[in-house]
Parts: C-alpha cells; sequence; structure tokens
C-alpha cells in the first residue's frame, strides 16, 4: 500500500480516534487549524504504530499523533526492529558472485560482429 498524504481531515480523525492524547498522556488540541501540544503548543506530529515497513497498514486505526521527540525515539526503535529482521532474515547478506566460466568465449563461435552491425562468417 502507498503511503497517503495527511490532510487536515484526516488528522482530526487521527488525534479523535486516539482520544486527543499522545501516547505519552499530552492533551492535543487545534490552534490556528495545525494540532498542537496544550501545555507548551508543539505541533504535533504523525506516526504509525505498526511501521509500514514491517507490514503495517497506512490506516487512521494504525496512526497516532505523538510529540517530536517521542516520534524521535520510536523512528530509531523501529529502525533497530527492522535492522534485526533483516540479519535474523538473511537479507543483508552478501549474495555470492558468479564468476565467467574460464575458455568460454562470448558470442556464437564462427560469427562476428562488425561496428557498423552487420554479422560477418570468420
Amino acid at each position: 500500500m502507498t503511503r497517503r498524504s495527511l490532510t487536515p481531515k484526516r488528522k482530526r480523525e487521527i488525534a479523535a480516534f486516539a482520544g486527543w492524547r499522545t501516547p505519552q498522556g499530552e492533551m492535543v488540541g487545534i490552534e490556528k487549524g495545525e494540532l498542537v501540544t496544550l501545555h507548551d503548543g508543539r505541533k504535533v506530529e504523525y506516526d504509525h504504530i505498526y511501521s509500514l515497513g514491517l507490514g503495517g497498514a497506512d490506516e487512521t486505526a494504525n496512526m497516532q499523533p505523538m510529540t517530536p521527540d517521542a516520534h524521535a525515539a520510536k523512528t530509531k526503535r523501529d529502525g533497530a526492529a527492522r535492522k534485526k529482521i533483516r540479519h535474523l532474515t538473511g537479507a543483508n547478506k552478501e549474495k555470492p558472485k558468479r564468476s565467467f566460466p574460464k575458455g568460454r568465449k562470448l558470442g556464437i563461435p564462427g560469427m562476428r560482429k562488425k561496428l557498423n552491425g552487420k554479422v560477418e562468417r570468420l
């Protein structure tokens, strides 16, 4: 699923779904059309509860309003989890390089391609 942009209506839906609170318990309100925390007025960021990289959906139920500090910390934890999953599944391992068989020549034996594009027999 592709990531959708957050419209002001969708931002309000996310905040209402979360009970107008961040996961840390801070109250969220609307000021000049933007969602901000009520006790210090910082802008609210939006985060996927289950990240898209780990199979989460891009739906309102999977999103939450967060303060910038908490969002940065959660993003760091999500990155570490993705790294661990890739390590355990072997997705980060180098692929073995295949060598070209020795003694094998390129092209069709007895034929040569000229610079003008024509093929001639040797």
